[in-house]
Parts: structure tokens; C-alpha cells; sequence
């Protein structure tokens, strides 16, 4: 009976693993016996084997957020340059490390609305980036590298809203300003160099007609210029126009496969294109002057900007002005007017104690109206050589250049400095000898720290190249001071510091006013309040009061920067007093590299409570 049973459960088994299920419900017919089958031939081919699967790839190793902001920090130097502040094509070198498409960004400068757009749109998205970047567990310097350069991005994409009023056409800051600066002698190492000169000579027309049409859009905008700013512009613009084929810009190319060592030969196709190219330059500067002066009748009123106080401050220019001062301090909450003022005001009135606190011997006077001012390139030369004394040589050597005679238009002096690439900068210095060559003794100071800074292995590139010119401007006037006090102490010799006190005095006076009409005071408040406060002559205050009426943020980068530094000081002495040096001062604010004035204050606060204690 087992036996059955087994035989009756072997076949069921066999039935569900190998037949057909039986849908009548009927018990299965007995199954067949198995017969072994027959091999195949040997030809048949044989059944494909299965592919290998691929290998999951191993995943790459998760790394430290040290190891992130050491390449995101190598990256850095594509972010920034300073041949224009508002350009994203002289900014980045290589856009596409930062998923930027290089074809949308404007040549240089912010000819138009829409270039501005651009602009702020890349900007905001480098922003994100570095906002999804976790900086939490990085070391304290290198945390603080990381808010400065996210600080910078933050300032920046704050004045976003205020495309219109960014940036007027003014002589000395305006765009066309920046376009003389291109066109001087350029540093060619090859052919190509060449080629890529006359690519920039080329596209200068178009740019310049973009202005035209900038200019236009903030006529309807209510935002066009003063008649004292337009004054000045038509009347540098007229000189350049005027030049004709005296203009330097005919010869600037030649001079430059001279010294490349190309024969005439050579030279003959650039030449006859770099001719052709400055000849169309000239005529949309004719175009230029011709419209700008057409637009007259729309300039804002010189005098009385605003009604009162709070029409001022319910303007787009007001406005404008708090975010450029936050762009400049590099906070986060909004900077105000006020808070500017506020230090401007007790900077000036420091530096009047100061003042009157100075020696002066019986002969000063005499001596002042004998001076005979040096060259510019001597005053540079003299003031880093005392630099590399106290803190170092430096790695490599300045590019300096000598303009053309007879270029009034181009001010003294010129600058191209590009902060990530030291190698490739260069220094336009006119042969004349002119008073305002002592600021050279500033310009020395700044190019010299920002050189020292860029040599240094332990400093961010992200955070020197992120740091604002309102750092490094206003260092220099600092420690220009600084020297020519020294000196003039030394040796009894207070002409020199003297000229630098009253020019940076002056700058000063220049951010403050341009503050007041931003508030809203009207002319003769702020001409008392010069006269009266301050005690300034009533001529100079009035040339103050124009400039700053014209460009109240011209002044802004150095002055800001300065007027921060210099209240640090002062707060460091006192809470220090006698045990602080002022080579301690300036050699512990270069230890934390640079950045904004607000993120410096609380270290070097912290580093005096240290000392303190």
C-alpha cells in the first residue's frame, strides 16, 4: 500500500514539474516512460553564451570638504580679473569651468542693459554653486577664505536691481575710460598676440555705440548724467577726437612688433588693418560727442538733486548707493548711507587732531613752495624698494610703460592690474613730471600687497582675487601715510607727507559729500557744513561738492577702504596702549590675507581681546 502511494506521489510530481496542467479537473493519464535523447550532431552550432556583465564602476572616493575647497579655490583665478570690474569676458578666462557659456557674455564692460543681465544671471549662478558647497568642517583660514569669496558673490549679485543707475559715463570712471587703457602699447610674445589686438581695436566701435545707446536708455529713465559731469566728459571725449593722427593709438601696434622683432615686412597687413580700425574708432568718437552732447537738455539739475531727505532716499540712486557701499563693505544686512557717513565723519575728525598735532618746522612753508615734484616712476620705484626692505622681495618685477606726450586725456597715470595673474599685468605711467605723481607713493603701496599676498603659499587664490578693491586701495593710502609720516619725522621733512595727507584728505571729503547729497542735503547745507565743520575754504569746498555731485561713488573704493582701516587703527592703540607697535598693526592684518573691512574688524578685534588677556 506504501508502495502505491510513493508511485501515485512521484507521478504527481512529475506532472506539475514537467507537463500540462489538466483544466477539466480530471486525475492525469500515467506518464510515459523517459527516453534518453539523442546527441546532436557535431556540426549544429553551439547555443550563444550569455554576456559578461558589465562591472558596476566603483564609485570615486567621497571627498573631504578640505579636499573640495582646495579645487574649487585652484579655480578661482578663472573668476577674476581687474581689467573691467563689470566684465565677465576680461573677468573669467575659462567660463565653461564654472558651466558658463562663454558666447552669451559681453566683450568688456556693460555697453548694454541686456550685457548686464548677463552678467548678473552668470554671477548668480556661480553664487549657487558655491552656496551648495559645505564649509562647515573647513579649518578656521580656510573658512574665512570661503566667506570672503562667497561675500564678494553676495555684494555683487545685491546691486542686481540697480542696472540703470550702475556705472555712469564719466571721464575718469566711465567705460570709454577703459577703452584708452586698451589701446596703449599691448605686450605682444607672438604673431597671434597681434591678431588678438586687432580683434579688440575692431570691436571698439561697436562698443562705443553701445554707450551711445546706454546712455539713451538712462535718459529715459530719468538716471542721465549732471552738466558738470557731461562738461567734463565732452571735453575729454573732444580731445581724443581731436587728436586725429596724433592719436597714440596709430602708433601703439607698430611700437609693439618693433619691439617683437618683426620686419616691415611682417608688420605691413597688421599695420594697414590697426590703421583702418583706429580711423573707424575716431569717427564713433565724432558720433559719440555728437550725440552725448545732443542729450544736454535731459541732464539732472547740478545743484538741488532732490527736493528733501526723504525724496531721496525713495529713489532708485539712493538706493543704489546703500548697495554699492554693502557691495564695498561686503555685509550682509544692507550697508546705509548713514553708516558710511558715520565713518567717513569721525575719520576726517581723527585726522584733523592728527593734523593739528603736526610739528611743522618754521621753514615748512618755503621748503612746500620749492618742491620739486619727481617723476612718477621714481616716487613707485623709491616706495617698493622700501617695502621689499621691511617685509620681502618680491617674486617678479612691475611692467611699467610710458604713455605718449601729449596725452592730457589720460590723466597722469593708468593701471592694469589683473589680480589673479601678476605676470600679465602692467603699470602706464606719463613721462611728464606732475604733482599728482606723488599718489604713486599709494598706487606703490597697493600693487606691492597685493604682489607680497599673491606670493604667499598659504593664501587663498579665491580669497585674493574675491577681496575688494576697497582692501587693497585703501592699504595703500594707509600705509603710504604710514611711510611718509616716518620720514618726515625722520628727517624733518614734511612736504611730501604733507601733499599725500591733504590728497587723501581730500578723497575723503569727496565720499563724504557725495554721501550728504545722497541723503538729500541740499547745495548750501552742504557748502556750510564744509566750510563751517570742517573749515575748508570756500572754493575748495565748492570743487569738493562738484565732483561729488558728478560721481558721488568715484571716491568710494579708496576712501571706504581707508577710512575702515584707519578707525581700526585707532581702536586697536587704544584698546593696546603702549603694547602694540604700528609694524605689529599692519603685520597682523596681512596675516589673515585680504578681505572686507567688516570680516577683518572682528579678527583683528578677537586678536586684540587676545592680547588684552
Amino acid at each position: 500500500m506504501k508502495r502505491i502511494l510513493a508511485a501515485l506521489l512521484a507521478a504527481l510530481l512529475l506532472f506539475g514539474l514537467f507537463g500540462c496542467h489538466d483544466t477539466t479537473g480530471q486525475a492525469p493519464e500515467e506518464t510515459a516512460p523517459v527516453v534518453e535523447a539523442t546527441p546532436a550532431p557535431t556540426d549544429t552550432p553551439a547555443p550563444t553564451e550569455a554576456p559578461t556583465p558589465t562591472p558596476e564602476p566603483t564609485p570615486e572616493p567621497t571627498k573631504s570638504p578640505a579636499e573640495l575647497w582646495k579645487e574649487l579655490d585652484a579655480q578661482f583665478p578663472a573668476l577674476r580679473s581687474s581689467y573691467a570690474a563689470t566684465s565677465l569676458e576680461n573677468c573669467i578666462w575659462d567660463p565653461s569651468a564654472f558651466g558658463l557659456d562663454k558666447t552669451s557674455l559681453p566683450m568688456y564692460s556693460n555697453g548694454t542693459i541686456e550685457d548686464r543681465i548677463r552678467y548678473y544671471t552668470s554671477l548668480k549662478q556661480l553664487l549657487e554653486r558655491m552656496e551648495a558647497f559645505d564649509a562647515e568642517a573647513l579649518d578656521e583660514k580656510d573658512r574665512f577664505a570661503y566667506d570672503t569669496a562667497l561675500q564678494e558673490l553676495k555684494a555683487r549679485v545685491s546691486c542686481s536691481d540697480y542696472i540703470l543707475c550702475e556705472d555712469p559715463f564719466l571721464p575718469t570712471v566711465g567705460n570709454h575710460d577703459s577703452l584708452l587703457s586698451l589701446m596703449t602699447v599691448p605686450d605682444l610674445r607672438s604673431a597671434d598676440d597681434a591678431e588678438w589686438f586687432l580683434t579688440v581695436l575692431e570691436s571698439m566701435p561697436a562698443f562705443l555705440d553701445k554707450l551711445i545707446a546706454r546712455e539713451k536708455s538712462r535718459v529715459m529713465n530719468g538716471m542721465f548724467m549732471t552738466e558738470y559731469a557731461l562738461d567734463r566728459t565732452l571735453k575729454e571725449i573732444d580731445e581724443v577726437r581731436k587728436s586725429g593722427k596724433d592719436f597714440f593709438a596709430y602708433r601703439s601696434l607698430g611700437t609693439a612688433m618693433d619691439a617683437l622683432g618683426m620686419t616691415e615686412e611682417e608688420q605691413a597687413p597688421y599695420l594697414a588693418r590697426s590703421e583702418a580700425a583706429v580711423d573707424d574708432i575716431l569717427a564713433a568718437y565724432d558720433r559719440l560727442y555728437t550725440e552725448l552732447a545732443a542729450l544736454r537738455s535731459n541732464c539732472e539739475n547740478p545743484d538741488t538733486p532732490y527736493a528733501d531727505p526723504s525724496a531721496a532716499q525713495s529713489t532708485e540712486w539712493y538706493r543704489y548707493f546703500s548697495a554699492r557701499l554693502t557691495e564695498l563693505s561686503g555685509t550682509e544686512n544692507p550697508a546705509t548711507c548713514e553708516t558710511a557717513l558715520a565713518a567717513y565723519d569721525a575719520v576726517l575728525q581723527y585726522m584733523s587732531v592728527d593734523y593739528s598735532q603736526v610739528q611743522f618746522p618754521d621753514d615748512f612753508e618755503e621748503k612746500w613752495n620749492a618742491y620739486k615734484v619727481k617723476s612718477a616712476e621714481e616716487y613707485f620705484n623709491e616706495t617698493v624698494a622700501l617695502l621689499e626692505q621691511q617685509f620681502g622681495p618680491l617674486n617678479d618685477t612691475f611692467d611699467i610703460r610710458y604713455l605718449p606726450e601729449n596725452t592730457d586725456f589720460f590723466g597722469n597715470m593708468k593701471m592694469q592690474y589683473y589680480y589673479d595673474a601678476p605676470e600679465h599685468s602692467s603699470l602706464h605711467f606719463l613721462p611728464a613730471d606732475q604733482e599728482s605723481s606723488i599718489l604713486m607713493r599709494s598706487i606703490a603701496c597697493n600693487c606691492y600687497f597685493n604682489r607680497y599676498l599673491a606670493q604667499q603659499p598659504d593664501v587663498s587664490r579665491a580669497q585674493l582675487i574675491s577681496a575688494p578693491e576697497t582692501y587693497f586701495s585703501g592699504l595703500g593710502f594707509f600705509y603710504a601715510l604710514q611711510l611718509a609720516r616716518s620720514e618726515a619725522e625722520r628727517t624733518g621733512d614734511y612736504t611730501e607727507w604733507y601733499t599725500l595727507f591733504m590728497m587723501t584728505y581730500q578723497n575723503l571729503m569727496t565720499a563724504y559729500t557725495g554721501c550728504l547729497i545722497t541723503l538729500g542735503y541740499d547745495k548750501q547745507m552742504i557748502l556750510d557744513d564744509l566750510t563751517g565743520y570742517f573749515g575748508m575754504p570756500e572754493d575748495i569746498a565748492a570743487s569738493v561738492y562738484q565732483d561729488a555731485r558728478a560721481m558721488p561713488l568715484a571716491a568710494n573704493e579708496m576712501a571706504y577702504g581707508y577710512a575702515q582701516l584707519y578707525l581700526l587703527y585707532k581702536m586697536c592703540r587704544t584698546k593696546l596702549a603702549g603694547q602694540m607697535t604700528d609694524r605689529q598693526f599692519i603685520e597682523q592684518y596681512l596675516s589673515y590675507g585680504p578681505s572686507f573691512p567688516n570680516m577683518l574688524n572682528e579678527k583683528m578685534t578677537a586678536w586684540t581681546d587676545e592680547v588684552r588677556n
